[in-house]
């Protein structure tokens, strides 16, 4: 198992390296270790530039796109593998700028 916390300034880029490489390449490595969970954490408000698009990319967006790079990878150098890719989001509800109102 692979965590990176979300609010960490980790890019889509390092963060598609670290599943691949950290997790699958050396962690998933020894034959004995076949299966693999990458996760992140979100802790608020942030966006990740896609160096592709240009375009910035949720929490959910980042995620459903790890979670397609992770399905992707069937095998390392050592046999097959099954990975996984989850998001935490435990930044809380979203926060309103308007006070509430109170009645009197």
């Amino acid at each position: 198992m692979e965590v990176k916390h979300g609010g960490k300034k980790w890019t889509k880029r390092q963060l598609k390296h670290a599943l691949r490489e950290q997790l699958v390449s050396d962690y998933l490595n020894p034959a004995t270790r076949r299966h693999g969970v990458f996760v992140i954490t979100n802790h608020g408000p942030r966006r990740w530039r896609d160096p592709e698009t240009r375009q910035n990319l949720t929490f959910d967006k980042l995620m459903e796109w790890l979670a397609g790079v992770a399905a992707s990878i069937n095998a390392n150098s050592t046999g097959p593998v099954q990975v996984v890719s989850f998001g935490l989001d435990v930044a809380g509800p979203a926060e309103t700028s308007e006070p509430s109102a109170k009645n009197h």
